[in-house]
């Protein structure tokens, strides 16, 4: 999917560069003179936690969790989709429907451990070997607001230079999780906020911060063959998302389409 995305980035340049010149004169809809595409960097956080229940040789029942703040140690982040416009708001603003197909990958930076032992206190974990990789994510999923659009986007006008969007939405997705011990795939819903401040040159770009918040599973997985060797051993691990943030540098590669308004043909 990454090498379809790149391809399709570098058509866009390509096609923003040779269309502007045909001679043939096209109107296309909203919908494609608005599509967009474009690349980014994400960055997220979890509570990474194990919850290991365990029974000595006496008889007496433990149960201890261990709970780790974590973050993404590396976040790439892929968008594609477009903007509808549904209702004109004022001289130069618009209400739309925004659709963005969005691919996040993430790799984790915590450690695993390789041990247990029951003490008198409770479950004491052992990370006397260190790992090389903690765990990865794939998070994908569509991206639907309502978007306030002002500016050249909004009036899809040439006779606009700047643009800016401000959208609140949801963002369902399915997130595939890999680590030492468990893998994932899991569905979640998260509300999101975003911004945009774009420019027009011979197509639009912008610059897009998206901020999705709320608990998104990334693990919840459970291993009941004797954890480490321990009797009756029931380990529970956990990786809870709380969040996460987007950087994109967005292209509009049909905005050559924009129309040019003067004051005889304005409305």
């Amino acid at each position: 999917m990454r090498v379809t995305i790149t391809r399709l980035f570098l058509l866009s340049i390509l096609v923003a560069g040779l269309l502007p010149t045909a001679k043939a004169q096209m109107n296309l809809p909203g919908f494609l003179k608005n599509y967009e595409i474009g690349y980014g960097a994400s960055f997220t956080w979890a509570d990474y936690s194990r919850t290991l229940k365990a029974v000595s040789e006496g008889g007496q029942s433990y149960d201890t969790t261990v709970t780790t703040r974590v973050k993404s140690k590396h976040g790439l982040s892929a968008t594609t989709g477009t903007s509808i416009n549904l209702k004109r708001l004022g001289e130069k603003s618009q209400l739309a429907l925004g659709l963005s197909g969005i691919y996040n990958l993430y790799t984790w930076d915590y450690a695993t451990a390789n041990g247990a032992r029951l003490t008198d206190s409770g479950v004491v974990y052992d990370y006397s070997y260190g790992t090389t990789f903690g765990g990865a994510t794939l998070n994908a999923g569509l991206a639907i607001s309502a978007d306030f659009k002002f500016g050249a986007e909004a009036m899809m006008d040439k006779q606009y230079r700047l643009s800016w969007t401000g959208g609140i939405g949801v963002y369902p997705s399915v997130n595939l999780t890999a680590d030492i011990d468990n893998t994932n795939m899991t569905f979640g819903v998260q509300p999101f906020v975003k911004t945009e401040f774009g420019i027009r040159g011979p197509i639009a770009a912008k610059l897009r911060l998206m901020y999705a918040f709320g608990n998104l599973t990334y693990i919840d997985a459970t291993d009941k063959n004797n954890f480490f060797g321990l009797q009756g051993a029931q380990n529970n691990t956990k990786l809870i998302g709380k969040g996460n943030f987007t950087v994109s540098l967005i292209l509009l590669p049909f905005s050559w389409n924009y129309k040019t308004s003067h004051w005889y043909n304005s409305y």
